[in-house]
């Protein structure tokens, strides 16, 4: 809930369809939001997938996710694969997602969630982590397919049990403060 809020008063958010949360270690997880598409765009298939532009503070190993888990989803076609780029215009900062077993459509619309669900993703540890308060483009495709349309944002984020705790130390420190008074 603190999330949300603080994340809504971002005038960047109206467009944010995907949360990257960080947990200090080598994992992070993609979370849908539940908003719509920039724009609509059905140029690519879902093997081509999406890409999150300057992800990471730099380049990193071309493959990096040997274990993902998750639902996260356009359009019911889960995107279980997790790529660094290499290839022109896309960069070693940029992370791809796809679904490189699936030949079917992708399609965004501006009248429907641009992704449900989540992605566990758990990054070699030689990996820069992505920085909190990162915001970046989310394209259509790899660089290669595509439109390379902007679809949205997406928001580094600190992961839910960074917050609570940090909520929870938070108030203790003010209980003490005022026992002492």
């Amino acid at each position: 809930m603190l999330l949300a809020l603080a994340v809504s008063a971002n005038p960047l958010s109206a467009g944010t369809v995907l949360f990257v949360e960080v947990d200090g270690t080598s994992t992070i997880v993609i979370r849908a939001t539940g908003a719509s598409s920039l724009v609509d765009d059905s140029s690519t298939t879902a093997s081509s997938g999406v890409s999150l532009l300057d992800l990471f503070p730099s380049g990193f190993f071309p493959i990096i996710a040997p274990f993902t888990a998750g639902d996260l989803a356009v359009n019911g076609t889960t995107y279980p694969n997790v790529f660094g780029n290499l290839d022109p215009p896309l960069s070693a900062r940029d992370l791809n997602i796809a679904s490189v077993f699936q030949s079917g459509p992708q399609q965004f619309t501006t009248t429907a969630p641009a992704f449900t669900g989540l992605l566990d993703v758990e990054l070699f540890t030689t990996n820069p982590l992505p920085v909190e308060g990162t915001v970046g483009n989310v394209i259509v495709g790899d660089g290669q397919d595509g439109s390379g349309a902007v679809i949205g944002q997406f928001i580094v984020v600190p992961e839910p049990t960074s917050l609570t705790l940090l909520g929870l130390t938070s108030l203790l420190v003010a209980r003490r403060r005022r026992s002492r008074a």
